[in-house]
């Protein structure tokens, strides 16, 4: 695909690379504590994905008439957008977990405190 096309080796090298660079990120910040594990498993997926279309980038055009899709492009935006609800939806359950116990932690304060407002607390 690139015989006569050296810049096409450049843009292959570069993205690829640039995927590699992101997973290793990803995993640094795990080793590190700055990331839990079940929030990097969709990023190491989705940077292991972006790592293997960068290297094979054929790989798009080759699963893109198995699955019906008339343009290659629209496979790899479809599956970009996939990844990213994936991460959102991820991230939202996430925020409800972490709401929910909020709520919970603030009505066990307030029965632990005896149900007294702000203008008592003083006294």
């Amino acid at each position: 695909q690139f015989e006569n096309d050296p810049k096409g080796w450049l843009t292959v090298l570069v993205f690829t690379g640039l995927s590699l660079l992101f997973l290793a990120y990803i995993i640094h910040q795990v080793r590190r504590g700055r990331l839990d594990l079940p929030f990097s498993f969709l990023w190491l997926v989705t940077g292991a994905v972006a790592a293997i279309v960068s290297a094979y980038p054929k790989i798009i055009n080759l699963t893109a008439p198995l699955l019906g899709i008339k343009y290659p492009l629209n496979l790899l935006y479809s599956l970009a957008i996939f990844l990213l609800a994936a991460i959102l939806l991820q991230l939202t359950l996430w925020i409800t977990l972490l709401n929910r116990r909020l709520v919970k932690v603030v009505q066990r304060l307030g029965l632990e405190k005896g149900g007294r407002g702000p203008s008592q607390e003083g006294n």
